[in-house]
């Protein structure tokens, strides 16, 4: 039989196979598992069978995924990633078989070579029209950052086969893949920092010294919403101000990450409020929370929170606080 998918853990090292497990509950197990290691996904199948074998490699900030599998779809919602522990980026490389990805709005299709960079809080889509084998790398954001100062502004790109800077990162994804980490040469942790460096090299444009600059505006109006996220008055004009650019400028910058400041504010927002919910020692009201993480309205809250989350405010904390540990 199939190992349980609730002894897995990002940690360790693991095989798991739907192979003899009804189609529905390996969907759903697919979907806990991509919950627990990637980000909170809805897997769909069109035929009465499914089938997916997961080879999974712990390398500290960085985790390598294999997959083989049969014709299916894999969708990934920007609300349903705040609740997510642990941001994160994932390059995906199609060793055989094709896919269609949509990201960020942008359709590219990803044929056998060629890799992308996918950004769990963004809403991206990637649909598998035949039997695949894919591999991936789960990386956490804070860490990425130290070779990608902000790879949002390069997710959603696909490097193809052809490029020779993409070469060497391919090449090492590909050999873990085909013969393991067992017998590796160098701890796991430098070879993950290895593979980030290949892939800053891999995604690098000519226009480079531009997008550095967007990066670097983009942190610092996140960096501001963070801080001030709190505050109900908080406007894109106020923001914009206190960085020295312009309003369009702000927005401009936003749009090239594929998203807006309402959104970015507003998810600032509902991660703050979902783990002031989820702490035990927190004895606030729910309008008291709704209050302190800038919301005017408490029912406009609530109402979101449920739209966003998929149960109300004090469903969504009886559940966490039931859950010994949680913080």
């Amino acid at each position: 039989m199939p190992e349980s998918v609730s002894t897995l853990s990002r940690e360790t090292d693991w095989q798991w196979t739907s192979l003899g497990i009804p189609t529905s509950q390996a969907i759903e197990e697919t979907e806990d598992l991509c919950a627990r290691m990637i980000a909170h996904s809805q897997v769909s199948n069109e035929s009465c069978q499914y089938e997916l074998t997961w080879q999974h490699y712990g390398m500290g900030p960085l985790d390598l995924n294999i997959f083989r599998g049969t014709p299916h779809r894999v969708t990934c919602s920007p609300h349903t990633f705040l609740t997510e522990r642990n941001a994160g980026f994932d390059i995906v490389l199609m060793q055989r078989g094709s896919a269609r990805a949509v990201h960020g709005g942008k359709t590219c299709h990803l044929s056998p070579g060629s890799i992308i960079l996918l950004d769990s809080s963004a809403k991206w889509d990637l649909l598998f029209p035949s039997e695949q084998y894919c591999i991936s790398a789960h990386m956490e954001l804070s860490w990425l950052r130290k070779w990608l100062p902000d790879p949002s502004m390069l997710a959603g790109h696909v490097v193809d086969s052809n490029s020779q800077w993409a070469a060497p990162l391919i090449s090492l994804m590909n050999t873990i893949a085909s013969i393991g980490l067992e017998n590796a040469p160098m701890p796991r942790s430098l070879l993950a920092e290895q593979m980030a460096s290949l892939l800053a090299i891999a995604l690098a444009r000519p226009n480079q010294n531009i997008i550095c600059h967007g990066s670097e505006l983009l942190t610092r109006i996140r960096s501001t919403v963070y801080k001030n996220f709190d505050k109900p008055d908080l406007s894109a004009q106020q923001v914009a101000t206190d960085i020295g650019i312009s309003r369009r400028h702000l927005d401009k910058v936003l749009a090239s990450a594929n998203t807006t400041f309402l959104t970015l504010l507003e998810n600032q927002r509902f991660e703050a409020a979902r783990r002031r919910l989820a702490d035990h020692h927190n004895s606030l009201q729910i309008a008291e929370i709704a209050w302190s993480c800038g919301f005017s309205d408490p029912g406009y809250f609530a109402r979101r929170f449920k739209r966003v989350f998929g149960t109300s405010p004090t469903s969504f904390r009886d559940q966490e606080q039931q859950r010994p540990g949680v913080n």
